[in-house]
């Protein structure tokens, strides 16, 4: 850092005397407030860090301890200010306690940092936990070190850590910093002692400059307020209305003998008014609320007295908390009215000092709600509302309502305002005595009487403007108040008031002055440290033990075992805002001055039940006793797990440092994309040159096509093949024949093949082009026997013959395109007219031609721009042949209607196209009509060898070798390869087969672990990540099939090609859960946490450590609902106990329900993929979802099955009002009405929880047999899944977006969170957006419910009088969208009503619709589907709906043109965007393009086009 930058602060006389003690030994320095004790700790750093070092050794760093977090960044500020150094500041409201060591070490950076600075708890547990050593520290200071006594954090790190340092190990150097180092003046001795024993220091304090400490540091004139408690009443009308109610009520948090304390404060600091407004404040908003949410229908967290809420409600609800804006003063207390005479008197004496009045004052009071009130009243008070500007500053803890605590950024704008002369008047409690940095002020008041000497010095040292005043208020009749000044324990009288105010002054004085000459002379060494002078009982602290862990140096001490036991237990699982089981502690007198501390954990911890009670040896003290026991259950927790080897609790750990249910390493995700090297296509002949082979290829038991490869296959492979859609006549059966050698070199067989694999690729593949490079594969004529075709490879060099008239032959047409011979047409000839010819043909647009062109001229119109000479020479009698121009290449490895599923062009079909040419136009083709069928087939079954091949040896290694090839294909096959069958079923599929073999496995390989843990490892386990790594690992990589089989465009195999292909992760990881066709062998092969190959049934016994003959009535009636009778009815009785009731003999439901989650799932899911084998997966899942919400599952527990009424809890009220919620909720509810509309219903968690925590009971009872569990559950949830076979299940988040964008292409519509209530039960409030206009906002429950009520309302709103335009303009800036073509072809008008007779015409009838898209009622529903038997729109609804097919692209609405029944339409999609055309040609000038999702009221068909 530049020096000049570097603020220059000379320091002051005395400052350097007190540096130059700090250089020399350990001090302590005991200095004023305001007297700049931070400069002399700033000057220490700086020496500290100017001294060389030996950088082998490790580097050094200084710990600036800090009582309170406003003082971590004011210090930090500072040190770095004035020192240049790098310092970094830590506290709680970072999350620090969330940190591991490793979290720690980054945030340190010790190698760059210089000095930290931190709150004494922090310090404490980055030692306790071993994050760090105390040996690297080489300095640490110490602020309000006065603090470091007892159970401080800070006295426990140096008794812990500091003092327990080797001999001759350095030690840090320490500089505590204190105005007042004596808590008390009973024993200051002592007190001193104790400190600077503690601490290893000695007291020093300025001596030789004392002159100069005392001009820098005025002491403020000490006045005593005396005020008369006369007159006021007991109570207000409120508070005995309150009190009339059932003795020490309680409602949620709020408890009334806590409020009533509170409330009587109130009464003597603030009067009756005060009083009032508390209650109010602190009871109306929170009753409000909970009325507000229970008409809302949430579930109730508590055990709430409704009778009390409604008479608190009546009470409350009405009344006006707004006071006027001058109130007299009558209505408050003395001391109040007390307090504004002394304000009044001061600011007047202020005004008339001074032109402009700089009055500034701080008043201290004890409790928050007095702050709070304090600063309500006074800006309305008679007398001072005029002038006065009241904030009130607290802490940060909440204990909710009046008394909430403030955030650092609120104390730190409150304390900048102030200094900004923003207000003039500041309340606070303790907060503000010591570490903020107020600016000095002429008048502090302490309203509240002192309790320590401490508070006295630090709230007094806020006045240090010269002529500034401390002004105390005093109850003129209560003498203990004059005792805590220790003057007199007599009561006062009047006339003595002025002596005691000399007297009480007088002797702080003195004792002040006593103490600060006892600091001058303290020159000795510090005392030595006696662990018996801790002010722990001798005894007591005799027991005590330590307890290091040895693999990290973690230390757990006595002080902090009662909060690592709390700590532990709050993160227990809950739900439904029943708290978290806490545990108890009792402490027993066993004899006089004896006591056993016993600590009794939830049930639901993770232990065994032997290990719950845990015992400490008898103890003098009761604190001591109970610190003892949870010293020893903290052991415990460590040795089964629950505390970490740094003694925190357990979290699992997730991300890169995670590990999965064995243990092993989650590791770093791969790259997004990478790139693997294998062969493009099986077999090349040039990878081994010296021997061929030949593969014969068998089409439905014919062969007449071989391949010649470099490789054989290893085995036959058969699979089916597709011409059209998914129908037995289109079916074509394949079969790769086991290959045979051939004794031919590569070169040889290139030679001999080549000429006949070129032209097989030119004439009737790639319609003319030619193949690049050398070729890798060659293709060969073969006879039915299988024999090489000899006879056709010599004419394979014959010139093309003209058509010799034959009707069973292909032909070439222009271009070279192959066409089918379809009949003669004697009655057409060149002479013709065209429009009598091309009338009825959708492929032309008649009207464009002229009335007089003849059909030769249209021929030349067409054709003779690029061939000319065609019709030269011609006459007008020469023969016609009507063609039909085949169908594009396809994909004939899916079909038609798994093509239709794509949202792309590729694999699918065009239908034939008939026209009309010239015979002498045809030349007949050399391949004859097998032939020919086979190799239209060959890039299919190339493509699908290729794959089989490159996916046999990874499937044998993982055990999957007698899987069919096409099944296994289907797994690794992303949706980027277009193939129309991808890994997307299975991956749906396969997800929940390895959620439940892992699952099944941390089950039991963590017999102890609650269901959070055993949740985060099996997280671990199947995370993207984790399953991307472990696939990359096994080389599945080299699996995936993901280059896209585009027919049109297919290149022949050949030595130019690409051998590095690219590989997105998201394939490895979705290969891998499609793969799970053998899951435990696979799982084994890839290394998953599946815990073996052996069947569940073998691999774990029910061992059952119970009496099976002992049942119960509850029982009984159970097993007769499930109608299923368990072998051990103990684990019926488990699957139905709450965690509220949950003991040592039977245990709560809770693992069994994270058990019998994942069995269900994988239940659901397995009958859905079976039951819908055309099902999409987005479907899969929404069905999926729809059943075992939490909702369906609800209905379950209370209607279906009346499961609920039997569950064991220990609730007396919340649990039984949250079953009868949920029977009322769900009244009158059918299957179907609830499964449409799940969302729509929350009752409580436990209800679902406990229907899977019988399947797992369940699955268990039958000895792990998935199947016979199956068998159980799928009667148990009949009602349910006979509705979802037979109702539509919405999703209205999905109709929204798609309603929006079909209608108007918008795709701004947005859900943002408004705020996320801390408090139980949990609430969550978003708004909807559109182009970030807010639209509505809905709170609620859960997150998905008011997401789909938003979208409900929103759909509703938006429809009327098309208000979507009010938000949204997107559909006319997206006209011209960059990337998408939106041509509008010429606007054609006419009619074709299919007049001509000799027109060959194309029927598309409704047994061809493949599937139709209607969004009149919902955007994007599935709403007809032949495959699965729904029915199928007439035929005039179907020509009704289909639009126009030339002509603009939208709106379909405006189309004049009228299209019959009997034509053919080609309707393609690509990319987001559909193709409907009228011809076969590759050309699209034609053709009309519009957006997928089309427009609303509009149906898109698509039909079968291969008849």
């Amino acid at each position: 850092m530049d020096e000049s930058a570097i603020p220059r602060h000379v320091p002051r006389a005395y400052q350097n005397e007190i540096f130059q003690h700090a250089i020399r030994r350990n001090v302590i320095a005991v200095m004023g407030t305001g007297t700049g004790k931070t400069m002399i700790a700033c000057m220490l750093i700086g020496y500290m860090h100017s001294r060389p070092y030996n950088p082998k050794i490790q580097k050094k760093i200084s710990a600036f301890v800090v009582p309170t977090v406003p003082l971590v960044h004011q210090q930090a500020d500072t040190v770095e200010k004035f020192t240049g150094l790098a310092v970094k500041s830590f506290c709680g409201e970072m999350g620090v306690e969330f940190w591991d060591r490793t979290k720690w070490l980054d945030e340190l950076d010790i190698d760059n940092t210089h000095v930290i600075v931190l709150t004494p708890q922090i310090f404490l547990n980055i030692l306790s936990h071993a994050y760090v050593d105390i040996s690297l520290f080489d300095l640490l200071i110490i602020d309000e070190c006065h603090h470091a006594r007892k159970g401080n954090p800070i006295a426990v790190a140096f008794r812990e850590f500091y003092h327990a340092m080797k001999p001759g190990k350095p030690r840090p150097k320490v500089l505590g910093l204190t105005a007042s180092p004596i808590w008390s003046p009973n024993n200051p001795q002592k007190s001193l002692h104790e400190l600077q024993m503690t601490l290893a220091s000695t007291v020093v304090a300025v001596k030789a400059n004392q002159d100069e400490l005392e001009k820098h540091a005025p002491r403020p004139k000490e006045h005593i307020v005396f005020y008369r408690p006369d007159l006021i009443p007991k109570t207000t009308e409120l508070f005995a209305a309150l009190e009339a109610l059932p003795h020490d009520w309680v409602v949620r948090d709020l408890l009334w003998s806590k409020i009533r304390t509170r409330a009587q404060v109130a009464m003597v600091d603030l009067g009756p008014l005060g009083m009032d407004l508390y209650l109010v404040k602190q009871l109306q908003e929170p009753i409000k609320t909970l009325v507000r949410e229970a008409k809302l229908g949430f579930s109730l967290s508590l055990d709430i007295d409704w009778n009390l809420v409604k008479q608190l409600y009546r009470l409350l609800a009405h009344i006006n908390v707004e006071l006027d804006s001058s109130v007299s003063a009558a209505f408050v207390s003395p001391k109040l009215r007390q307090l504004v005479q002394v304000l009044s008197t001061h600011h007047h004496a202020s005004d008339e000092a001074n032109e402009e009045s700089d009055f500034q004052a701080i008043i201290f009071v004890t409790q928050r709600h007095i702050a709070f009130g304090l600063a309500e009243l006074l800006q309305k008070l008679e007398g001072v509302c005029k002038w006065i500007q009241v904030r009130s500053l607290i802490g940060h803890g909440s204990t909710g309502g009046i008394a909430g605590g403030q955030s650092l950024n609120e104390q730190k704008r409150l304390v900048k305002d102030f200094k900004d002369g923003k207000f003039n008047v500041l309340i606070s409690t303790s907060v503000g005595e010591e570490g903020l940095d107020f600016p000095a002020c002429a008048l502090v008041i302490r309203y509240d009487v002192n309790h320590t000497m401490i508070g006295y010095m630090q709230s007094r040292g806020r006045a240090r403007q010269k002529e500034s005043k401390y002004v105390i208020m005093m109850d003129e009749y209560d003498p203990e108040q004059l005792e805590k000044y220790r003057v007199s324990k007599d009561r006062p009288l009047p006339q003595e008031r002025n002596m005691l105010k000399r007297r009480l002054c007088q002797k702080y004085v003195n004792f002040e002055g006593v103490m600060a000459e006892e600091y001058r002379t303290t020159q000795g060494k510090a005392p030595k440290f006696d662990e018996h002078e801790t002010g722990i009982d001798p005894i007591d602290q005799a027991l005590r033990q330590t307890y290091r862990v040895p693999s990290t140096g973690a230390l757990l001490t006595f002080e902090r075992a009662v909060s690592l036991i709390n700590e532990t237990c709050s993160l227990l699982p809950t739900s439904d805002g029943i708290p978290a089981p806490a545990p108890v502690v009792e402490v027993d007198e066993i004899s006089q001055a004896r006591y056993r501390g016993r600590i009794i954990l939830p049930a639901s911890t993770a232990l065994p039940m032997d290990k719950l009670t845990v015992e400490a040896q008898p103890r003098r003290r009761k604190t001591e006793a109970k610190r003892a026991a949870a010293f020893e259950a903290c052991r415990v927790l460590h040795h089964y797990g629950l505390l970490n080897n740094y003694l925190l609790p357990h979290r699992e750990h997730e991300g890169e440092e995670a590990v999965d249910i064995d243990g092993y390493l989650v590791g770093e995700d791969l790259p997004v994309e990478f790139e693997v090297d294998r062969e493009p296509v099986w077999g090349s002949i040039w990878k081994s040159p010296e021997r061929v082979y030949l593969t014969r290829i068998s089409i439905d038991g014919r062969i007449s096509t071989g391949l010649i490869s470099g490789s054989p296959l290893p085995k036959a492979l058969k699979f089916p093949m597709w011409t059209g859609k998914a129908t037995e006549e289109n079916q074509r059966s394949a079969e790769c024949l086991s290959s045979i050698p051939l004794d031919y070199t590569a070169e040889q067989a290139h030679d001999i093949f080549f000429p006949y694999t070129e032209r097989a690729y030119k004439e009737v593949i790639a319609h003319g082009r030619v193949i690049e490079n050398k070729a890798l594969l060659l293709v060969a004529p073969l006879q039915q026997s299988g024999d090489l075709d000899w006879e056709v490879l010599e004419r394979v060099f014959d010139p093309i013959p003209d058509h010799s008239g034959r009707l069973d032959t292909f032909v070439n047409g222009p271009y070279g395109r192959p066409c089918g011979i379809d009949r003669r047409r004697p009655d057409i000839t060149l002479a013709s007219l065209a429009r009598d010819v091309l009338m009825g043909q959708a492929e032309v647009d008649i009207s464009s031609l002229d009335d007089s062109m003849t059909y030769r001229d249209y021929l030349c119109k067409k054709y003779g721009r690029n061939l000319p000479d065609l019709l030269d020479g011609l006459g007008d009698e020469v023969p016609m042949i009507e063609v039909l121009h085949l169908s594009k290449r396809r994909n004939n490895l899916i079909s038609v209607k798994d093509a239709i599923k794509t949202t792309n062009v590729y694999g699918r079909t065009r239908g034939p196209i008939s026209e009309i040419l010239p015979e002498s136009w045809l030349t007949t083709s050399f391949f004859d009509t097998s032939s020919f069928d086979h190799l239209q087939l060959i890039p299919s079954i190339i493509r699908f060898v290729t794959d089989a091949e490159r996916i046999y040896p990874y499937a044998k290694k993982l055990g999957l070798a007698d899987v069919k090839a096409e099944i296994l294909r289907e797994a690794v096959t992303p949706p980027q390869a277009v193939a129309g069958l991808d890994y997307q079923r299975l991956e749906t599929l396969g997800d929940r087969v390895l959620q439940l073999c892992t699952t099944v496995h941390v089950y039991y390989k963590f017999p102890h672990k609650d269901e959070g843990k055993l949740h985060v490892l099996r997280r671990n386990s199947v995370c993207n990540r984790y399953l991307r790594r472990r696939a990359e690992e096994a080389g599945l990589a080299a699996m995936v099939c993901s280059e896209r089989l585009t027919v049109a465009k297919w290149n022949w195999p050949n030595t130019g090609m690409d051998t590095r292909t690219t590989i997105n992760r998201k394939w490895l990881q979705d290969s891998t859960e499609g793969g799970w066709l053998k899951a435990f062998t696979a799982g084994q092969a890839l290394g998953l946490p599946f815990g073996g190959t052996d069947p569940w049934t073998e691999r774990y016994s029910l061992s059952v450590p119970y009496d099976l003959s002992e049942t119960s009535d509850v029982a009984e009636v159970l097993q007769q609902k499930l109608r299923y009778r368990f072998k051990n009815p103990l684990l019926l009785l488990e699957a139905i106990t709450h965690p509220s009731l949950a003991s040592q003999e039977v245990p709560s439901y809770n693992r069994l329900e994270f058990l019998g989650d994942a069995v269900l799932d994988m239940i659901v899911v397995e009958r859905m993929y079976q039951k819908y084998p055309h099902a999409d997966p987005s479907e899969l899942t929404l069905r999926k979802q729809a059943i075992v919400s939490n909702a369906t599952l609800g209905w379950l527990s209370v209607v279906d099955l009346g499961l609920a009424v039997h569950i064991q809890h220990n609730s007396q009220q919340a649990i039984p009002r949250l079953i009868l919620q949920a029977m009322d909720m769900f009244k009158d509810i059918g299957a179907e009405a609830l499964l449409n509309e799940h969302w729509e219903y929350h009752p409580a968690k436990f209800l679902a929880d406990v229907v899977e925590s019988i399947i797992g009971a369940i699955f268990v009872d039958v000895g792990h047999d998935y199947e016979a569990t199956k068998n159980i559950v799928i009667p148990l949830f009949e009602k349910v899944l006979i509705a979802s076979d037979t109702c539509r299940i919405d999703c209205p988040i999905t109709e929204l977006m798609a309603w929006a964008g079909s209608k108007y292409k918008c795709q701004k519509i947005r859900f943002e969170q408004e705020s996320e209530r801390s408090k139980k039960p949990a609430s969550y409030e978003y708004r909807i957006t559109i182009h970030g206009k807010t639209l509505s906002t809905r709170l609620g429950p859960q997150r998905y419910s008011v997401k789909c009520n938003l979208s409900v309302d929103a759909m509703q709103i938006l429809r009327e009088d098309e208000k979507m335009l009010h938000f949204c303009n997107c559909d006319v800036e997206n006209l011209e969208e960059d990337g998408v073509t939106r041509r509008k072809p010429k606007a054609k008008s006419g009619c074709l009503d299919n007049k001509s007779p000799s027109s060959k015409m194309h029927t598309s009838n409704t047994s061809d619709v493949a599937m139709v898209f209607d969004y009149n009622a919902r955007a994007g529903e599935v709403s007809g589907m032949n495959a699965v038997g729904l029915a199928s729109p007439s035929d005039e609804e179907i020509l009704n709906r289909i639009g126009q097919i030339e002509g603009q692209a939208a709106p379909i609405e405006t189309s004049t043109r009228r299209i019959t029944k009997q034509q053919s339409f080609y309707v393609e999609a690509i990319g987001d965007n559909i193709v409907i055309d009228d011809d076969d040609d590759d050309e699209d000038d034609d053709a009309v393009i519009m957006p997928q999702y089309f427009l609303p009221n509009e149906t898109i068909v698509i039909s079968d086009d291969d008849n």
